[in-house]
């Protein structure tokens, strides 16, 4: 049937064979049915109006503005719907593959199933409440999404891969087998994602996510993520600037540790990370943590931080241990099993059950605690700044000391004390800064000098010298 002049109205129209549509203008329609053929229908210039199209093989509607209908079924064969304008429909079945286009507007779907692939495209907003592809051979049946507004999404069930592309997405629960790969502009949003392989996901903004599983994962954004449980196979790459996780899990199957990357953006440093707990009993390998504050708990009893870059605060507890990282001062802090220190340089930290092998700057630890310090090429078992003061020497009794703003009762140290301390640790001799300056340092020169404690403590801050 063809109009070369106006539109094409029709109530209802059944055949065994093809069915042809073809209009200069609108096309509507009631009820199109065949029982052997396709249902093709072409608006040149207007648009495409439906009630409901049953085709026993394929359907394809081609609108110049708007795509519109309720119910859209292919028995055997693909469904493809593009427009200039709003692409909308309430319920497709398609038994192959699933095409949907709109150039100009917006694509809103109700419900969308699928043997094949779908491909769902529009200029705006993509909309939709459920979507899901079963398989074909010779097509697992993904679902791509590609708006140049936002996805509105409720549910996906990919038997294949999920990718979307957006500016800002939406969704209810993902199961994806195959993979999920979410590229937004803006926010990522949703409930649960599932999926066999691979979830990779990148936001310029946000991302809030309830329940993620997945074998490996990789989440990148400028600005925070939010998870509540997170469970993977083999290991977890994160390059967010704040992330807040509830539990992260490594699969029961899963054989050696977890592997877990903490850094900023595109590897920058980040300015917080929180996991409330990982539990991983093969153990958590950290190849780079890269953070401003880091508050870490879990149930192994190994784990190793290859590189670390802790800007303020690391507050790590294992199965056995609590260590605590403060590079703002290294003014020693009850409550921690180990205590380190180690500003602007990157460290690496291995924590097996309650023994500690590092190369930072070994503030304190308890009794419970064994301490192997690696600077410069040396090997100091047992040593910190707290235990080798006491060691080392203490000229002991209290007395009257002369110190800036008057005499004051105090603890005198003798600096070969401190300075023994410091040269087993770096390697080379150390001397100190006069009394009164801010701070003490790694310098040239050979004059003595004191350490003197004001009677409530007193804070070393050690500066290395390249």
């Amino acid at each position: 049937m063809t109009s070369t002049g106006g539109g094409i109205t029709l109530g209802s129209a059944a055949s065994g064979g093809t069915q042809t549509l073809h209009a200069a203008q609108d096309i509507a329609l009631t009820q199109l049915t065949t029982t052997a053929g396709d249902v093709d229908a072409t608006s040149d210039a207007g648009s495409i109006t439906g009630g409901s199209i049953h085709a026993q093989r394929s359907a394809t509607l081609i609108a110049a503005l708007d795509n519109t209908g309720d119910q859209l079924v292919t028995a055997t064969g693909s469904a493809k719907l593009t427009a200039g304008g709003l692409i909308d429909w309430n319920n497709i079945q398609a038994a192959t593959t699933l095409y949907a286009a709109s150039a100009g507007g917006a694509l809103t779907l109700g419900t969308a199933t699928s043997g094949g692939t779908q491909y769902l495209s529009a200029a705006n907003d993509i909309t939709f409440a459920h979507l899901t592809t079963t398989g074909v051979p010779g097509d697992e049946g993904d679902i791509a999404l590609v708006a140049g507004g936002a996805i509105l999404g409720g549910d996906v069930n990919a038997n294949g891969l999920l990718f979307a592309n957006a500016n800002g997405m939406t969704f209810g629960d993902v199961v994806a087998n195959v993979s999920i790969t979410l590229d937004s502009s803006s926010t990522i949003a949703g409930n649960d994602f599932t999926t066999l392989g691979v979830a990779d996901m990148n936001a310029a903004g946000a991302m809030k996510l309830g329940n993620l599983s997945s074998s490996t994962l990789s989440l990148s954004s400028p600005s925070s993520l939010i998870l509540n449980n997170l469970s993977v196979q083999t290991g977890a790459n994160f390059a967010v600037n704040d992330l807040q996780i509830g539990v992260l899990r490594q699969n029961p199957n899963a054989t050696g540790p977890l592997a877990i990357d903490l850094t900023g953006y595109k590897g920058g440093v980040g300015d917080s990370a929180t996991i409330g707990t990982i539990d991983a009993p093969n153990g958590v390998l950290i190849p780079e943590l890269w953070e401003g504050d880091t508050t870490i708990a879990t149930n192994a009893s190994l784990v190793t931080i290859e590189s670390a870059v802790v800007t303020r605060t690391l507050d790590l507890t294992t199965a056995s241990d609590k260590i605590w990282v403060n590079d703002q001062t290294s003014a020693p802090r009850n409550g921690f099993d180990v205590q380190l220190f180690q500003p602007g340089y990157a460290f690496y930290l291995t924590q097996n059950g309650t023994f500690t092998t590092t190369n930072a700057f070994v503030v304190q630890y308890d009794d419970n605690s064994a301490i192997v310090d690696q600077l410069s090429g040396n090997i100091d078992l047992g040593a910190s700044f707290a235990r080798d003061f006491n060691r080392q020497g203490w000229l002991g009794d209290s007395e009257m000391l002369s110190v800036e703003g008057g005499s004051q009762t105090g603890w005198q140290f003798p600096v070969e004390a401190f300075d023994l301390h410091l040269q087993n640790l770096f390697g080379q001799p150390i001397s100190l800064e006069q009394p009164g300056q801010p701070a003490v340092s790694i310098g040239d020169s050979d004059a003595p000098t004191e350490l003197v404690s004001d009677g409530r403590g007193f804070t070393i801050i050690v500066k290395r010298r390249h």
